[in-house]
């Protein structure tokens, strides 16, 4: 059995992933990449109808620990 981990992505709080796809994500983040990432969620979220399922199919995973957040490819 595979072993998982918790992941914080765009529109689903508390996703499992398995370990081995988080051991895929970059150790040091991409802070100006991250930066582009985040402004697009907030220029999604600022609609008045956001939709998530729009940003996490445009942007992918975004992984938040100890407020860092990684971009991460699908």
């Amino acid at each position: 059995m595979e072993d998982f981990v918790e992941a914080y992505v765009t529109y689903e709080l508390g996703k499992m992933i398995p370990r081995t796809e988080y051991e895929k994500l970059p150790k040091i983040p991409d802070y100006e990449t991250a930066l582009k990432v985040i402004r697009q969620i907030q220029n999604v979220m600022n609609t008045p109808d956001y939709d998530y399922k729009f940003v996490y199919d445009r942007i992918g995973y975004i992984l938040g620990d100890n407020n860092i957040f990684y971009p991460y490819e699908k």
